[in-house]
């Protein structure tokens, strides 16, 4: 999924072919030795402060790091003035932060309705932010449904380096806290989670592991698998990097015209200063790991369960909406396909009928 850079010499460079498995074998560690080196000389030289490296450090008791790329410094500047102010902006109805693992500070949006149906806390994709989720709140809650949106830990107006963490378990622990904030405002709410793409992924992990207080779950083109394997060099050097450098910060390589069939949509996200368009080494193997997590805990999933399989998507593998559905637990599943659809089924020109047919779903489970 991600564009990793390639590497820095052809194994051919480094010396004359042989038919020797030794010598193949030589050539390899040559190179890895040599990529190894490379990337300890960029390490000591980013400490050094000769290089920006992406996003703030860990702990919020340090002045977060600024970087030129990809609208990192407007970021950081905006929610470090945020910061000042004492309040978050009230972008939404309610809007404030939650305390997450390590101190990150979790940027949430409440819209709240009298009487609810029921809850729904939405949890976003990879490098977006709650506030692309404005219409899909709007549709819910002029259906009956209170929602939550948080940012994830390193995205959006969270704190936290971008698109970082040590474990794919820390977004789950920040979904929880965003239940909790939620419980605290409806306590007896049936509670559903919605989770697109990255977020689908997250949103299964936590119905796997909190399922029996859910009235149900939806997935959003889950991304369980992308629609283009990523090389096995690429994966090596992720990996590598991923132990060696894991706060690299490397291209999704999502192209914004992917997203969505719409035009608007795709300006609108390719100008989003709060989409970023970079993930880190560290995040990689971790998704890797937790999209086979996910799959595997699917069959203890028992909760309803509607998958929306948009089957025209470029990012995501369609068949793996077909894999999950298939292994989902639950007697209440339901799988809707989309011919054509791209990867954003809320921001496609038919996002009405979608966000139909998950309101009608929400219906017939609110009970």
């Amino acid at each position: 999924m991600m564009d990793l850079p390639a590497p820095v010499s052809p194994v051919s460079t480094l010396r004359p072919a042989s038919k020797s498995i030794d010598s193949a074998s030589m050539m390899a560690r040559s190179l890895m030795a040599r990529v190894t080196s490379i990337v300890w000389d960029l390490r000591r030289a980013a400490v050094a402060g000769s290089l920006h490296t992406i996003g703030p450090r860990a702990r919020l008791s340090r002045a977060p790091t600024l970087s030129t790329l990809d609208g990192e410094r407007a970021l950081w500047e905006g929610w470090r003035a945020r910061r000042q102010e004492g309040v978050m902006a009230n972008l939404t109805q309610d809007t404030g932060t939650i305390e997450g693992l390590a101190g990150v500070e979790l940027f949430y949006r409440w819209d709240p309705v009298t009487d609810p149906k029921g809850a729904v806390v939405i949890v976003h994709g990879l490098a977006e932010h709650s506030g692309r989720y404005a219409h899909v709140v709007a549709a819910l809650n002029a259906a009956g449904y209170s929602c939550m949106g948080v940012d994830l830990r390193g995205h959006g107006r969270s704190s936290g380096r971008r698109v970082f963490l040590r474990r794919f378990s820390e977004y789950v622990d920040d979904v929880q806290r965003a239940v909790r904030a939620l419980r605290r405002r409806e306590p007896e709410a049936p509670l559903f989670v919605i989770g697109h793409s990255m977020g689908g992924v997250v949103a299964l992990l936590y119905a796997i592991e909190h399922g029996p207080t859910l009235a149900g779950v939806v997935l959003s083109a889950p991304g369980l698998r992308a629609k283009i394997p990523v090389p096995p060099w690429k994966d090596a050097l992720g990996r590598l990097m991923s132990k060696v450098w894991p706060t690299l910060a490397i291209p999704t390589g999502i192209p914004p015209r992917d997203v969505s069939r719409d035009p608007e949509v795709v300006r609108a996200y390719e100008a989003d200063p709060l989409v970023t368009k970079k993930a880190t080494a560290r995040w990689y193997t971790e998704f890797l790991g937790a999209q086979d997590e996910a799959l595997r805990g699917a069959p203890t999933v028992t909760v309803p369960a509607l998958v929306l399989a948009p089957l025209g998507d470029r990012v995501v593998d369609p068949e793996c909406y077909h894999q999950v559905h298939a292994a989902l637990g639950s007697k209440d599943k339901t799988l809707k396909l989309y011919p054509g659809l791209f990867h954003e089924v809320f921001n496609e020109p038919e996002k009405d009928e979608a966000l139909a047919v998950v309101t009608a779903w929400l219906d017939g489970h609110a009970r």
